[in-house]
């Protein structure tokens, strides 16, 4: 059974200060901030894979070589690492039953995509000793040797399942991964992935095709009050995260009227902040009142 406090432990889910819920770069305001890929060693060792990959970002071939032995090196030394690979894999085995069936595993396929699907995709395919595809965001797929492939490559009977670090409205999923793999003639028979938001993303997959869809972790109450029990958040950082889950819209618009300094400090802040903040007023997401905005820019 995965142990959840991993998340809070490696810094993969953190919370705002009640004052100052986080902006997302679509301008969105929440009060806490999923990192799943920070597990995978620590957020030092999942930062420098993700730089090693952007470096990389026009070479795929060169991505596909050099990463395996990466990811190996960081597996190697986090426990927390260890324990996530571990629990895909028994995932894995009790659905299709690997470990006693050699020819069925044969037929399987580990997919992820570009960027932090491959730091939980590629290890887990290296430890089942199944097949594994990359995805790119132009929708390109390599298998393990860099070689690009075509529907000629597969046939009926392989099945894959697709591995990814975070679920949230499944986007990612709908407009590249799953057309990438059905211009394969290939359909995600398995997702599994880290953490569920609760976001719509498991009706929305199943609904585009997905034969099944399992998560590790879900953001839900029960998560909320495991971290309230580990220290991770105080009564009014629980206030706002509650409020957040039961009405993300309605939440964070009570919160701006209650709080107009909050984007007039943001509008004051780093180049990325004020780049986000500058987002959220031109979009109005919250659909705050005209008098509102004037006040913030005034």
């Amino acid at each position: 059974m995965f142990d959840k406090s991993l998340l809070f432990e490696s810094g993969a889910l953190t919370f705002s200060p009640a004052e100052k819920p986080y902006f997302f770069t679509s301008g969105l305001l929440c009060p806490f901030y999923v990192n799943t890929h920070f597990i995978c060693g620590g957020q030092k060792n999942a930062e420098r894979v993700l730089s090693f990959l952007d470096e990389r970002a026009k070479r795929p071939s060169l991505i596909v070589k050099e990463l395996p032995p990466l990811l190996d090196s960081i597996l190697s030394k986090s426990e927390s690492y260890k324990l996530v690979i571990d629990e895909m894999a028994s995932i894995i085995n009790e659905n299709y039953g690997i470990l006693n069936d050699k020819k069925n595993s044969s037929n399987l396929i580990i997919s992820g995509g570009q960027r932090r699907d491959w730091l939980f995709s590629v290890p887990l395919a290296k430890k089942l000793r199944i097949k594994h595809l990359y995805l790119f965001n132009d929708k390109s797929i390599l298998n393990e040797a860099g070689n690009v492939l075509t529907s000629d490559n597969f046939n009926d009977s392989h099945k894959v399942i697709h591995v990814a670090d975070l679920l949230t409205v499944g986007s990612s999923y709908l407009t590249k991964w799953i057309p990438a793999l059905r211009n394969l003639d290939l359909n995600i028979d398995l997702s599994i992935n880290c953490v569920d938001r609760l976001q719509g993303g498991v009706h929305n997959l199943t609904s585009s095709g997905v034969t099944e869809v399992i998560n590790l972790a879900e953001i839900n109450d029960d998560f909320f009050k495991l971290g309230e029990q580990l220290g991770y958040l105080n009564e009014e950082q629980s206030k706002l995260v509650s409020a957040y889950r039961n009405d993300p819209e309605g939440s964070m618009r009570a919160f701006l009227l209650k709080s107009p300094e909050f984007l007039k400090e943001a509008l004051q802040s780093d180049e990325k902040t004020v780049k986000r903040a500058k987002l959220h007023i031109e979009l109005n997401p919250y659909k705050m009142p005209d008098y509102y905005l004037k006040e913030v820019l005034s």
